[in-house]
């Protein structure tokens, strides 16, 4: 089985990444022609593709733009549709502080930078194994209160390795500091940005259930997305659609999730092998 981005990674979508663009089709036969030569040499009989590139736009959640769904039909790729939330970063800064939900968003910005919270940026590869190591004891506290188990690129190992191969201009690493009630500075909050020069994505963030009513999260991701735009990142792809993204204004975008099988059988394969994990792992 091979898979781009790989099962379990954190990372929404990938596909080719190729120094000179291409259009939709010619994108499109560049995978037949990869997956035909993997059939053949029996690297694979599973490949699954979701390419960031062939992203679309939901003006709402009823009618969307499908300028590759077309052609994904024409050329017989079987598909589904993954749904993200992303922000277009390239209009002027005043312009995405409108965009953003005035009682979930800017009012706790508001409220966070006058008790004094403030946003500070790694600047150094000496800071990246400390910085992990507070943020994944905030990553084991969303776990906790959620009732959750932390995904893979959430390991600790996984972070590490991930910030230092992207350092420095690949990932934007931050931390919202703040005194707390006991008088003490604290990380309240921190996060990690992959940075790309078409779209960047929010890879990870947390913060501690004690601190919450301090609002550091809004900050922080306020302070990423001004960082993320003087990089000159087209998108911030948030990720799923949960809803708590709604404040920060994004669109819907879609994603669609290309399957190639070398035999009929093996099309479903993932989802079962998924339900069969989950139910080994209830057992257990």
């Amino acid at each position: 089985m091979i898979g781009s981005p790989a099962g379990g990674s954190g990372t929404f979508a990938q596909g080719l990444c190729l120094k000179n663009e291409v259009g939709i089709e010619e994108r499109i036969a560049i995978y037949q022609e990869l997956v035909a030569f993997c059939f053949k040499h029996h690297y694979a009989g599973y490949i699954q593709i979701t390419d960031w590139r062939l992203m679309g736009v939901y003006e709402d959640m009823d009618a969307r733009m499908t300028w590759s769904m077309p052609v994904l039909d024409r050329m017989g790729i079987h598909y589904s549709l993954r749904i993200s939330f992303f922000i277009d970063m390239r209009p002027p800064e005043d312009v995405l502080w409108e965009r953003l939900k005035y009682k979930s968003c800017k009012y706790p910005i508001h409220k966070a930078e006058k008790l004094g919270l403030s946003v500070r940026r790694i600047e150094s590869a000496e800071e990246i194994p400390s910085f992990i190591d507070v943020h994944s004891e905030l990553v084991s506290d969303v776990s906790r209160r959620k009732k959750v188990e932390r995904h893979v690129h959430h390991d600790k190992k996984h972070l590490l390795a991930l910030c230092k191969a992207l350092f420095p201009d690949k990932v934007v690493m931050l931390q919202v500091i703040g005194t707390a009630d006991d008088g003490e500075q604290h990380v309240m909050a921190s996060s990690v940005f992959c940075v790309g020069k078409a779209a960047s994505t929010y890879f990870s963030g947390a913060s501690k259930e004690v601190y919450m009513k301090y609002c550091p999260n809004e900050l922080m991701v306020w302070e990423a997305m001004k960082i993320l735009r003087q990089k000159e990142s087209g998108d911030l792809i948030l990720g799923d659609v949960a809803h708590y993204k709604k404040k920060f204004g994004p669109q819907y975008g879609y994603v669609p999730m290309m399957v190639f099988t070398k035999y009929p059988f093996l099309k479903d394969i993932r989802g079962r092998l998924k339900k069969l994990y989950l139910k080994l792992r209830k057992r257990s």
